[in-house]
């Protein structure tokens, strides 16, 4: 069921559209808009047409699109003429080809979302508003949002690259280089043509998929391991979340004195936990073992370590291997400089 139009009581149905937009930046604009108020409705599920239905668009609008796909509740192309990227230019195509893997790789966080839109009534999509009710300043954006509880996206629908992201309170990472911004505050940043930016929330436990360098968007095909994308929390939380066969498991989160602890509890599958915002670290330590620090050399053979990546301003850590059918894993990490 994929519904045109929509009225009181219908947020029960499986998907809805978004609308027959012109294939320019007016367009995808009002996709925005109208996706933001379509999710303060009670809507969870739904798509747009990427690079919209009416006309062929310019190869920006058309990436830009793509981008917003990636991180809305369906990711469709659709329109009157080609969307295929391969008609857009190769710039396209590499950008399509890296918005498509991200989408993978997010895929079981996104599955979670739509469970607790589905048990809750909170849609996969937020407004800042919605999503941040205690802090006034969030009621007047219009051009951001959270992508399920974890991941602040701020799309560029306009066609300069110029762009003012309001952060909330805390301290916000960037999904693809770790680099941490302390809300609240405004930046202004200048965004190139094939990125989005995405930060994700202080306390953050994503769910991923990645290749075997464990980086986002890049081809899975010859293999992938399961990862868990994490923040330094801000105290003791507990996240809850479906494991890779679909049972109910959990991520409880502590802090103090410069350590941060999580306890994973029946997610087997978690190859790495990565501490996204600061590469450094002094000790780690996996159910009561301190695990070594390896070199990057070592750490493509060692069955568990862990390793500073200063590039994407991140912890890696291997974990051991789980010795329980539905373990219970606690990692600590003593992030003081000794």
């Amino acid at each position: 069921m994929f519904a045109r139009g929509a009225a009181p009581g219908t947020q029960k149905w499986v998907g809805q559209f978004a609308g027959d937009h012109p294939s320019n930046f007016d367009g995808l604009k009002a996709v925005l808009t109208g996706a933001l108020n379509l999710c303060a409705c009670g809507y969870s599920t739904w798509g747009s047409d990427i690079g919209g239905y009416f006309g062929l668009p310019e190869p920006a609008v058309y990436m830009r699109w793509v981008q917003f796909g990636c991180f809305s509740p369906l990711m469709r192309p659709h329109g009157k003429a080609s969307r295929d990227p391969w008609d857009f230019g190769e710039a396209a195509v590499a950008s399509y080809k890296f918005d498509a893997w991200v989408r993978e790789n997010l895929l079981n966080y996104i599955y979670n979302a739509a469970v607790v839109a589905h048990e809750s009534g909170i849609p996969i999509m937020r407004s800042m508003a919605v999503a941040f009710p205690h802090e006034l300043q969030m009621a007047s954006v219009r051009d951001q949002f959270m992508f399920g509880s974890d991941l602040l996206v701020a799309p560029v629908i306009r066609e300069d690259s110029l762009r003012t992201i309001l952060f909330p309170s805390g301290v916000w990472t960037s999904l693809w280089d770790g680099k941490p911004v302390s809300g609240p505050a405004n930046l202004k940043i200048s965004v190139a043509l094939d990125e989005i930016p995405v930060y994700l929330k202080p306390g953050a436990a994503v769910s991923v998929q990645l290749s075997r360098e464990l980086r986002f968007g890049e081809s899975m095909t010859n293999g992938r391991v399961s990862a868990l994308v994490v923040t330094r929390p801000n105290g003791n939380e507990t996240v809850s979340l479906l494991n890779a066969q679909g049972e109910a498991a959990r991520v409880r989160t502590q802090s103090k004195a410069g350590r941060s602890g999580w306890i994973l509890e029946n997610l087997i599958e978690t190859n790495y936990l990565l501490v996204y915002g600061t590469p450094n670290a002094s000790m780690v330590k996996v159910d009561g073992k301190i695990l070594p620090k390896l070199t990057a050399a070592q750490f493509n053979s060692m069955p568990a370590g862990w390793e500073p990546d200063p590039a994407g301003h991140r912890l890696v850590i291997q974990l051991p291997l789980a010795q329980a059918p539905t373990p219970t894993r606690e990692i600590e990490v003593d992030f003081s400089v000794r």
